[in-house]
């Protein structure tokens, strides 16, 4: 399952946060359409339906991390319940692969979480 908007264009516009006066530019405004056309289709995220198994997708890199929690339906169709990403200070860029993957899935970046049970973690190696 992959996040209905990718980094590149939701970082585009993020980086533009922290720069103080904003500098908007013609890649600006077509990455903020873009943003909000995907953002406005249905459904974005469904309502958990906590009788069924939960499946948690977590994925890190050296400048950040994302984690999808997702729900199947009637149909044996996954939906994401939740989505949740963030990106690393300098400080976060220094630690292991590994520990920021385990930081995530845990919850131990100290942010609120829901945790919804049953939750099966399924592990994917990725083929290089």
């Amino acid at each position: 399952m992959k996040l209905p908007v990718n980094k590149v264009l939701t970082g585009t516009l993020k980086g533009k946060l922290r720069q103080g006066k904003i500098n908007w530019t013609e890649e600006c405004t077509s990455a903020f359409k873009e943003l909000k056309d995907k953002l406005s289709q249905q459904p974005i995220l469904y309502a958990p339906d906590f009788n069924k198994e939960f499946k948690l997708q977590t994925d890190a890199s050296n400048s950040g991390m994302g984690v999808i929690l997702a729900n199947k339906d009637d149909n044996d169709k996954e939906h994401p319940v939740l989505y949740l990403s963030k990106k690393f200070s300098e400080t976060e860029k220094s630690i292991l692969h590994c520990k920021k993957f385990l930081r995530k899935i845990t919850g131990s970046d100290r942010q609120p979480r829901v945790r919804p049970l049953p939750v099966k973690i399924h592990f994917a190696r990725k083929k290089f």
